[in-house]
């Protein structure tokens, strides 16, 4: 059994670090991921409710997901010790050894982190009630009294430390009380599961009834997370696993066998010969390894994945692997993020003039200002996700948008919590406005980060000895680009990217992102009216998509462009475009298959086929 297990979480572990990667968990899309402060302060506030002390140990260890093999070691520890649980608690209530069926938590821990959900809290809830179930389960006290005594002294550290799973740890010893057929301590359990938590959540920590009860559980309103339902089923496996072991003995009392687990008793190990022995070893571990594969292959969310590495690339500015993984991203797993991260890369790849179109756009894929981010009702935000407020935080900055960006990251601290990306960027906005004291507070709030805080340090010794950070080529090159802002009220999204040039002719991503902006809503006009623009910016031809806007205009609008604006192969490109929509006739969606093959990444057809007709849902 021990060789079975350590081969077993070996390759569990292996298979968590390579193909898993939960260093990705840590920058997921969403705001569910803890943040963790060290110091006392967030100890004693963590200490202060039922279930605190869990989401502390919790919040620490999913900051170790940064590093690669520390955080895969955190996920097969956790399953590792649910197991042994599993183990402890079938051999005590059953009276034989578990074969295989203990790994079962594991299994569904692989299961919910193969679909990139993030329960580390829930599953620690779990081992805190598993734990004290074990415990209990274990110490074969023969007095009614000394058993009750054990079981409400366990009841009040388990309730503190896992809140709503201390309701697993009063069912469970309830269940093995009545399958001992010890009615009265087993009706004992299950009371104080219903009355414990609202006396002590309730009544003595003032918590609200629903989290006296469910704090910490998967199906709670404020945990339930991606893969919840598999959260559930870990959960109860321990009562299902306490059932079958109730029905083995009303089995075996019938005269017939119905094992749980291994067959044969604990002290009749030597009972088989050795080939029998070795046997039953080979085919559980058989068992085992296939219902362990199948699990990854079957739950195993590879888009999931590529969205997290997109984001992972995005906060180390990977550009290429952006846009490889990016491709390989099915249409409808694009969201805003995805949007404004690909165009972000397509930018610093210096591509975005040229293969914007080559991924899935729509109107607002490129950039959004403050004024679509109103409550349109004081209950209802239409802002974006607080990711999508660090990604256009970002992308105002190196724009030179310094006011956007402090808007756009105030927003995500307000959505998101202290993830130490933000503070650090707000830090950094305040260095460039001049406000040196704001942004060192900042950085000092970085220094309570586990994974950030080296960083932090780096930036408040360089402010040490350069307080404005004038030596420092982004922050000077931000400070070039920063318009001045006489215009009172929110500017539109064009408004704001020609005051950027205003500023500065030669800051070259307001200008591509002017003429993307322009291309992706249609603005013919804008887009040929600012080509004079491209010698200035040191072009050496004009990108195919704005010589492709330049002929639509022309067309359309019947009048004449600068020759040097479209080519003759260009125009000659629309003639044949044109005559193979014609086929079609008004059948748009028809046309949009149709042409894709050798128009996908053309502006004629994302004009006339997406924006004309409308863009396809």
């Amino acid at each position: 059994m021990t060789l079975r297990a350590v081969a077993f979480f070996v390759l569990l572990y292996l298979y968590v670090w390579l193909r898993i990667e939960p260093v990705l968990l840590y920058f997921r899309v969403g705001p569910r991921f803890p943040s963790f402060r060290l110091g006392l302060p967030f100890l004693w506030e963590s200490a202060s409710y039922p279930g605190g002390m869990v989401e502390y140990v919790s919040a620490l260890l999913s900051q170790f997901y940064y590093y690669p093999l520390v955080g895969a070691l955190v996920v097969t520890l956790v399953g590792g010790l649910l197991c042994l649980g599993a183990w402890v608690f079938l051999r005590a209530t059953s009276g034989v050894r578990p074969d295989v069926v203990h790994f079962v938590p594991a299994v569904l821990l692989l299961a919910l982190y193969s679909q990139y959900a993030h329960h580390l809290t829930t599953s620690l809830a779990l081992l805190t009630a598993v734990g004290g179930t074990c415990v209990y389960v274990a110490v074969q006290l023969r007095s009614r009294l000394s058993r009750l005594a054990l079981f409400l002294g366990l009841s009040l550290p388990v309730y503190y430390l896992a809140a709503g799973a201390y309701v697993l740890y009063a069912g469970l010893c309830g269940l093995d009380e009545f399958r001992r057929k010890r009615w009265f301590p087993g009706v004992v359990c299950l009371a104080c599961g219903l009355i414990l938590p609202y006396g002590l959540g309730t009544c003595l920590f003032r918590t609200r009834p629903l989290d006296s009860y469910a704090r910490l559980l998967p199906w709670h309103p404020e945990v339930k997370l991606i893969a919840w339902r598999l959260a559930v089923w870990l959960y109860a496996f321990f009562p299902l696993a306490a059932l079958g072991v109730a029905v083995r003995e009303w089995l075996k009392g019938h005269g017939r066998s119905g094992p749980v687990g291994r067959s044969e008793p604990a002290r009749g190990k030597d009972m088989y010969p050795p080939p029998k022995r070795l046997r039953r070893f080979w085919v559980g571990s058989a068992v085992l390894l296939v219902a362990a594969v199948a699990t990854a292959l079957v739950s195993f969310d590879g888009d999931a994945k590529r969205v997290l590495q997109v984001e992972y690339y995005a906060q180390h500015r990977m550009w290429p692997q952006i846009l490889k993984t990016a491709r390989l991203l099915p249409r409808r797993r694009y969201d805003l993020v995805v949007y404004l991260t690909v165009n972000w890369a397509l930018y610093h790849e210096g591509r975005l003039p040229y293969d914007l179109l080559a991924y899935p756009q729509h109107r607002g894929s490129l950039l959004r200002v403050a004024a679509e981010f109103l409550w349109s009702a004081p209950s209802e935000y239409r802002g974006p996700s607080y990711l999508a407020c660090v990604r256009l935080s970002d992308i105002y900055f190196d724009l030179g948008r310094v006011n956007e960006s402090e808007h756009m990251a105030h927003e995500a601290l307000e959505n998101g919590g202290r993830r130490p990306w933000i503070l650090e960027r707000i830090a950094l906005v305040n260095i460039v406005k001049g406000r040196t004291a704001m942004g060192r507070t900042f950085l000092r709030a970085l220094e309570d980060d586990v994974v950030y805080r080296k960083r932090a340090r780096q930036w408040l010794r360089r402010l040490e000895a350069d307080p404005s950070l004038a030596s420092d080529e982004q922050v000077a090159r931000v400070r070039r680009l920063r318009p001045e802002h006489s215009k009172k009220g929110e500017p539109s999204t064009e408004e704001l990217l020609l005051a950027l040039l205003d500023k500065n002719e030669q800051n070259r991503m307001a200008f591509e992102y002017l003429m993307a902006y322009y291309l992706l809503t249609g603005n013919l006009e804008g887009i040929v009216r600012n080509l004079s623009r491209l010698v200035d910016l040191g072009y050496s031809s004009v990108p195919r998509s704005y010589q492709e806007a330049a002929v639509l205009y022309a067309v359309i609008s019947g009048r004449s462009v600068d020759a040097q604006a479209a080519s003759e192969g260009t125009v000659q490109r629309f003639g044949r475009f044109e005559r193979a929509l014609a086929r079609h006739g008004s059948d748009m969606v028809s046309a949009r298959r149709a042409l894709a093959k050798d128009y996908g990444d053309s502006y004629f057809l994302y004009y006339l086929c997406y924006l004309v007709p409308g863009p396809e849902e």
